[in-house]
């Protein structure tokens, strides 16, 4: 593991105000602290700082005041676009302490199942491991080479590297390829509806049946009139 030295200066002043000044002048505001020591407020520069971010190293050792101190890059704040480096976690450690971390899974080869047509799906992205200082690796890589269609790599089938013992639940997938999904035919649109009928209407007689209608009533009226004329006689 190639030795990465950041030089860093002690800061007395806190405060938001005092921190963005901070930032305006291309220095990133850090704490160093660990191992039942002072925590220790500094800065870094983005010119020393995200050189060693970008080459994803876990471990530095901290140059202060002339002297080094080994510690782990334990958190990186970043603003909320994540482009630029906000606060910095420096935890002193040392060489014969076994850390706990989460490191980058990489995926390495490809797949014979995307090439029979099937999605390469990517579910967990970070492992906790747990390791000496010196064999922490910075990143855990798992081979797709062999996963066929309808094929998974869950964590107990990752071979983890010398001196590492993954933490992880080991029935977690890790990755997968599955088959494509089938885009279902969109359903056609209901039709319109007939209206719902609130009131019956009632069907009005036809001319034929009218007259008809019209010549039984007057033959019923016509009896009644001829009693009547035989009373009054």
């Amino acid at each position: 593991m190639e030795k990465v030295v950041l030089e860093v200066q002690k800061r007395s002043e806190k405060g938001t105000l005092v921190i963005r000044k901070m930032r305006r002048k291309g220095l990133i505001p850090a704490v160093l602290y660990g191992h039942k020591k002072d925590t220790v407020p500094v800065t870094l520069s983005h010119e020393a700082f995200d050189p060693v971010v970008r080459a994803g190293a876990r471990m530095v050792n901290v140059k202060l005041e002339g002297a080094e101190e080994m510690a782990l890059i334990k958190d990186i704040q970043y603003d909320p676009l994540g482009d630029e480096v906000l606060h910095v976690d420096f935890y002193r450690i040392a060489m014969d302490e076994l850390l706990k971390l989460r490191v980058d899974v990489e995926l390495w080869g490809t797949a014979p199942g995307v090439a029979e047509g099937g999605v390469l799906e990517n579910y967990v992205k970070e492992l906790q491991i747990e390791s000496l200082p010196t064999a922490i690796p910075d990143k855990i890589r798992v081979d797709v080479s062999k996963l066929k269609l309808n094929e998974v790599i869950q964590v107990k089938d990752i071979v983890a590297p010398p001196g590492v013992k993954i933490l992880s639940d080991p029935e977690t997938f890790v990755v997968a390829v599955r088959p494509p999904r089938e885009e279902k035919p969109a359903e056609e649109a209901p039709g319109p509806t007939e209206p719902e009928v609130i009131t019956a209407r009632k069907e009005e007689p036809e001319e034929g049946e009218a007259e008809k209608a019209e010549g039984e009533e007057k033959k019923e009226k016509a009896p009644k009139a001829e009693a009547e004329a035989k009373k009054k006689e």
